[in-house]
């Protein structure tokens, strides 16, 4: 909800107009999000997100609690302490390899870009920051094109990721699917045609790319926002999934205790109740040969750090001691962890 210490920006472009909020604190501006389809929405719409589903994102649009989880207060904290550098770095980069007249500026921590009305479904973007451009001669410009402070043109979105090492492998071989999502997201929002993504990986490596709108990906996810934001508008919950983060939605929505009365429950629900039997049932199994086999292993090893297989694949018998611990004390004990050598076999 806006009040009086919000303040808006516009910022017509090509006969479109955008709108920039910002708020005084994190809780307006939260309130405010609720209002729009934003970049990371989209992602968890459509599947492509660790922290949120479909269903968390339907609950929260419609004003339901979904508790936050602990890695991901602790992810979103880092994220914000290392965006600085992470801009600085991205600024230098695409001054010397995409234009030297690039700069690089934040909307705020509580800004929200909304779209233009031409976008059929409500949606709005939070910038980690956007590029412009220095011009000196405004000849060439269009009449809608907007001028800003310093003699700078709006340019590109630009999307900043502080993420985990294990993410090295997905930036190295293409750009996450749920970052591609994002930035076209942004695109649509702000009316860029261009945007660049950046991460810094593991605190020491980093990764950057550029992005071009895509038509094709644009019309198909506005279909899917618009689908959702009907089941917003008629309170009709999405299909849940297996996901945390539904669960936690879940609990927070039907948690506080029964009725005392009991449900009917249809087909689907029995469906439910005998899949999760057998794949408990499964697990169950599956556990006992994982075991099975990690205890084979270790014996076979024995008093040796490692072993190797006839194919060459080299295993790890790694001796793991576990103290004890506070606030809740047990027995110190010992296990061996079996793994495979990195670079070692097939």
């Amino acid at each position: 909800m806006k009040d009086e210490t919000t303040t808006t920006a516009t910022d017509e472009r090509d006969g479109a107009l955008r709108k920039l909020e910002v708020y005084k604190d994190r809780e307006s501006w939260l309130e405010a999000r609720r209002l729009s389809i934003g970049s990371s929405d989209i992602t968890a719409i459509c599947g492509e997100s660790r922290y949120a589903s479909p269903f968390s994102v339907w609950a929260e649009k419609t004003g339901r609690e979904v508790p936050a989880h602990d890695e991901e207060s602790e992810l979103l904290e880092w994220g914000h302490r290392n965006e600085e550098v992470i801009a600085a770095k991205m600024g230098e980069v695409l001054r010397k390899e995409v234009d030297e007249r690039i700069v690089l500026r934040d909307p705020g921590d509580f800004a929200i870009c909304r779209a233009p009305a031409s976008v059929p479904v409500p949606a709005s973007a939070t910038l980690d920051r956007e590029a412009f451009l220095r011009v000196e001669d405004f000849s060439g410009l269009s009449d809608t094109q907007p001028i800003h402070p310093g003699g700078t043109v709006p340019y590109a979105v630009v999307e900043l990721k502080n993420s985990s090492s294990w993410m090295e492998a997905r930036w190295r071989e293409e750009i996450p699917i749920s970052v591609t999502l994002q930035a076209q997201w942004q695109m649509i929002v702000t009316g860029h045609d261009l945007a660049f993504v950046a991460a810094l990986i593991g605190g020491n490596r980093f990764r950057w790319a550029r992005l071009e709108t895509d038509d094709n990906l644009r019309e198909i996810l506005l279909s899917i926002a618009a689908e959702f934001w009907e089941q917003v508008e008629t309170d009709s919950p999405p299909p849940v999934d297996g996901l945390a983060v539904t669960r936690r939605a879940l609990v927070a929505r039907y948690g506080k205790g029964g009725d005392g009365t009991t449900v009917a429950l249809r087909d689907e629900a029995s469906q439910a109740w005998h899949c999760r039997a057998a794949a408990k049932a499964r697990i169950k199994e599956d556990k006992s040969i994982v075991d099975k086999a990690t205890n084979d292993l270790v014996a076979a090893i024995g008093d040796h750090s490692a072993g190797r297989l006839e194919d060459g694949t080299v295993i790890n018998a790694t001796r793991v001691n576990v103290k004890e611990s506070e606030p809740k004390p047990r027995k110190a004990y010992s296990f061996i962890r079996i793994g495979k050598q990195r670079g070692s076999g097939s």
